[in-house]
C-alpha cells in the first residue's frame, strides 16, 4: 500500500491546480501551478489525515466504477483502476482507488512520469490526474507543496506515488483534492491513459 511522503513544517503551503473552461480537460495537459485564493491551509496534521482517508476499509465493497487503459509510455501493457471512494469534505476531495495490470501479468517501468504532470513535478507520483466538474467547468487535480527551488518544481503532493511495478495485485493509492461545489453529485475522473468517466460523489 503506498503511503504519502512525511511533511516537513517547513514545505506545508498547499497550492490548488485548477482550470476553467467549457469542455473537459486534457488529462496529460502540463497545466500551471498557482496560488487559489480562499483556500484555507492546514496544517501538517489536518494535512495528513485528509491524505491517509480512506485507506482503512478501502478493500471492502464494490468500486464505484472500473476503467480500463494503460500507460502511456508502455500502451502494450493493460491496466485496470477500480475507484472506491470519492468523498468530499469542507477541507478536500479524497479519492481512493487501486490500479493491477489488467491481465495480471507482471511488468515494471522504473519512475514513469505518466500520470504526473510533465515538467511540474520531480517524482513519480499521480498528480495529473483529474477531477472536472462539468456544472462549474472548473477542473481540479491533487494538492501539491510548493518549493522555492530554482527550477520551480512541485517537490511534494498530497497523492500516492505511482508503483514501480504492477502485477495482478491492486495497489491501493490515494489523492487529495480541493473541496467540491454544494450540491455536485457526480465528478469526471480524467487518467492519462484512460477514457473520462463519472463517480458518484460522497459528501462527510
Amino acid at each position: 500500500m503506498s503511503r504519502v511522503r512525511a511533511l516537513p513544517v517547513a514545505l506545508v503551503v498547499l497550492a490548488l491546480v485548477g482550470c476553467t473552461s467549457t469542455s473537459a480537460p486534457d488529462p496529460t495537459g502540463t497545466g500551471t501551478v498557482s496560488p487559489s485564493a480562499g483556500t484555507d491551509e492546514l496544517t501538517i496534521e489536518e494535512f495528513a489525515e485528509s491524505v491517509l482517508v480512506g485507506q482503512a476499509g478501502a478493500d471492502e465493497g464494490s468500486p464505484l466504477v472500473t476503467l480500463q487503459g494503460s500507460l502511456e509510455e508502455d500502451p502494450g501493457v493493460p491496466l485496470s483502476v477500480d475507484v472506491l471512494t470519492l468523498d468530499t469534505t469542507a477541507t478536500g476531495t479524497d479519492m481512493t482507488f487501486t490500479v493491477a495490470t489488467g491481465d495480471g501479468s507482471t511488468t515494471g517501468w522504473g519512475p514513469t512520469r505518466s500520470w504526473t504532470t510533465p515538467g511540474e513535478s520531480a517524482f513519480s507520483d499521480v498528480r495529473g490526474i483529474t477531477l472536472t466538474v462539468e456544472t462549474t467547468a472548473t477542473s481540479l487535480r491533487p494538492y501539491t507543496v510548493m518549493t522555492h527551488v530554482a527550477d520551480g518544481l512541485d517537490m511534494l503532493c498530497a497523492c500516492s506515488d505511482f508503483p514501480l511495478s504492477l502485477d495482478g495485485d491492486r495497489r491501493v493509492l490515494t489523492a487529495l483534492f480541493p473541496p467540491l461545489p454544494a450540491g455536485v453529485e457526480t465528478a469526471t475522473l480524467g487518467l492519462p491513459g484512460f477514457e473520462p468517466v463519472e463517480v458518484p460523489v460522497t459528501r462527510s
